[in-house]
């Protein structure tokens, strides 16, 4: 079971929030990204916008099930071809999360975890 605090609990029921994605190399240089239109920092990271990243799709389980995530459309991010053709970004842990766009301090709820 997660917890979450009062505070970002009464933004994501206004829906003053945003998806934030967090990719990780294995070297830990951390990339982050969002769906706002202004940079957001959480804890450690600045996420900057990735301009044509729309909303995330999520059907998640409970159980053994495979669950589906969707990220829909071409979005631009600010990867090194030549780090990503290098490998540099294989068994990178990716993590979305949403955020308070309004109170960013609040936090993040982590609603997927996974690798590239």
């Amino acid at each position: 079971m997660r917890t979450i605090s009062s505070n970002l609990m009464a933004d994501i029921m206004n829906g003053t929030i945003c998806n934030c994605i967090k990719i990780v190399q294995e070297d830990g240089t951390t990339h982050g990204y969002t769906d706002y239109g202004t940079n957001l920092t959480v804890g450690s990271v600045t996420y900057q916008p990735a301009p044509g990243l729309q909303k995330v799709k999520m059907t998640l389980t409970a159980n053994a099930e495979v669950s589906n995530q969707e990220l829909a459309s071409g979005w631009g991010i600010d990867v090194n071809e030549a780090d990503l053709r290098a490998g540099k970004f294989d068994n990178a842990t990716i993590e979305v999360s949403w955020v308070s766009w309004a109170n960013p301090s609040y936090g993040e709820l982590v609603v997927f975890t996974g690798q590239l």
